[in-house]
């Protein structure tokens, strides 16, 4: 069983969701993943569309794509059954450098 400590502090963890919320905006206003930002092959992770696969699926497809895992958090849904996984941060296509961490919402099933 794996188990991920964060270290990030608040000021830096509220920093980088700003910085993303604000990329991921401006992504959806352009209609899309922004533009590759020149990496080498090597050194990049496509991120695959992981939604509505468990936990355990979605992590090992991240692990294929050479991404990884990042925070993990849950929401209720009632269009994703409980233990599948409702969105994630950055979202699939976005082309970031290996080893980013990718924020998933897993489901808690639909709230009674």
């Amino acid at each position: 069983m794996e188990t991920n400590f964060h270290t990030r502090s608040g000021s830096s963890l509220a920093l980088v969701t700003v910085i993303a919320g604000i990329a991921v905006a401006a992504a959806q206003a352009l209609g899309g993943p922004p533009p590759d930002l020149g990496l080498p092959p090597n050194l990049v992770c496509k991120v695959p569309d992981v939604r509505g696969l468990s936990l355990a699926d979605a992590k090992r497809q991240l692990v294929q794509a050479k991404c990884k895992t990042g925070w993990t958090t849950r929401a209720y849904s009632t269009k994703v059954k409980k233990g599948g996984v409702i969105d994630e941060v950055p979202g699939p296509g976005y082309r970031i450098r290996r080893g980013t961490e990718i924020d998933l919402t897993v489901s808690r099933g639909a709230r009674m």
